[in-house]
């Protein structure tokens, strides 16, 4: 059986700060996510996700 996923990894920067996703971060993700296909390594999506199939 595979161990619960922790919260946060213990190495992050100092400049990084982990909380939970607001209403008004939904924009943010969907650029993060959009420069993440951009790479071509990170999804094989082909466009970004709108923000109720992110959600669910």
């Amino acid at each position: 059986m595979l161990a619960p996923r922790p919260c946060c990894p213990d190495n992050l920067p100092e400049d990084v700060t982990v909380r939970p996703l607001r209403r008004g971060d939904w924009e943010a993700v969907r650029r993060i996510y959009g420069q993440g296909m951009a790479t071509g390594i990170a999804t094989f999506e082909t466009e970004v996700p709108s923000r109720e199939d992110l959600h669910a």
